[in-house]
């Protein structure tokens, strides 16, 4: 569901194809996700690009930035992250949605040293010598990818968030680079959606593994990663149902850890299951999956377990660890004669 790469060397022509591939930088790793569970939600991760060779900056674009380069001073280079950088993010962090690393430290190497994978930038925004916002971007070869943008939240009526991703647009226009990259975005959840606010956006279709432009995001042309996932096992519960085999949907919102923590690698690594039995064991449970990626069927045996974080040890986490894993591929007929079997064999509670 989600993987994670830490490549020992990442040229500026490599950047370009693993961002045309749908993988992002975080830390020092490239990882690429289909979902991602905010807010006890599940929502499908949709990976967006600019093709710069179509784009033109529409009036109203031209409108946010000519406002705020006539009243701030503006700069472009290489980045060049101080206290002063790290106090701004900190205010910053006070006042937005969503989880968001610690520190600028943490945001750009995640504990690791830096080993200089990266080529960063930065737009710096300074109101009489005071830095009021910046944004940080990655150069590849052609392309580039947006990473982060902070500002003063007492200037936020000035919309500098959203102009350093445009003055970024506009470095990747005139140094004559063909891609933007702004991550993805997040249907049914705004969030994210001024990503969309430049126009010119591509999406990556993850099942056709192409790139279509944004006019065919539409249920008829395209349906995202939740979507499927939510389907198939809708299907699954409801054949179970006929069968009064007793299930639950379960959301897991602890799937990414196998993918970052190697220690942990047997957890279960998928955030929406079916729970069969449910009654049976309270240490167990018997699990229906479905893989995105490989749109197959899987029965899993897996144990309830509590982990606590080193730097958190008095919040407690629920996890699942596998045990024993099955895979049905997509014969879903297989997988319920299975479970059929296994509800009615003898049970001792």
């Amino acid at each position: 569901m989600k993987r994670v790469l830490s490549p020992p060397h990442l040229s500026p022509r490599d950047l370009d194809d693993y961002l045309r591939r749908g993988w992002f930088r975080v830390g020092q790793t490239l990882i690429t996700c289909r979902a991602l569970i905010a807010q006890q939600t599940l929502l499908s991760t949709v990976w967006t690009r600019t093709d710069l060779h179509q784009f033109r900056f529409k009036r109203s674009l031209r409108r946010v930035m000519h406002r705020v380069e006539a009243r701030f001073d503006v700069a472009l280079g290489p980045a060049c992250i101080d206290d002063e950088h790290e106090a701004l993010y900190q205010r910053y962090l006070g006042t937005v949605r969503g989880s968001r690393a610690r520190s600028l430290n943490q945001f750009l190497l995640d504990g690791e040293p830096d080993r200089g994978l990266f080529q960063t930038w930065e737009v710096s925004v300074r109101e009489e010598g005071k830095l009021v916002a910046f944004s940080l971007f990655d150069l590849g070869d052609e392309s580039l990818q947006s990473l982060l943008g902070v500002y003063e939240p007492r200037l936020a009526r000035y919309g500098l968030g959203f102009y350093t991703m445009l003055k970024e647009v506009q470095f990747g226009v005139e140094s004559g680079r063909r891609y933007f990259y702004a991550g993805y975005v997040l249907p049914g959840e705004p969030m994210m959606d001024y990503k969309l606010r430049t126009g010119h956006i591509w999406f990556l279709d993850d099942r056709a593994n192409r790139w279509r432009p944004w006019s065919e995001y539409s249920p008829l042309l395209y349906v995202p990663p939740v979507e499927r996932l939510r389907a198939a096992l809708d299907e699954v519960l409801r054949r179970l149902t006929l069968l009064r085999i007793p299930a639950r949907p379960l959301l897991y919102p602890m799937f990414e850890l196998p993918a970052h923590t190697p220690s942990l690698s047997m957890c279960l690594d998928q955030p929406y299951v079916l729970e069969c039995l449910p009654e049976r064991h309270p240490v167990a449970a018997l699990l229906v999956t479905w893989d995105i990626d490989s749109e197959s069927y899987a029965l899993v045996h897996a144990l309830r377990a509590v982990a606590c974080a080193k730097d958190q040890p008095h919040e407690e986490v629920g996890l699942l660890v596998v045990v024993e894993q099955h895979s049905f591929g997509h014969d879903l007929d297989a997988l319920l004669q299975h479970l059929q079997e296994v509800a009615e064999a003898p049970w001792e509670g």
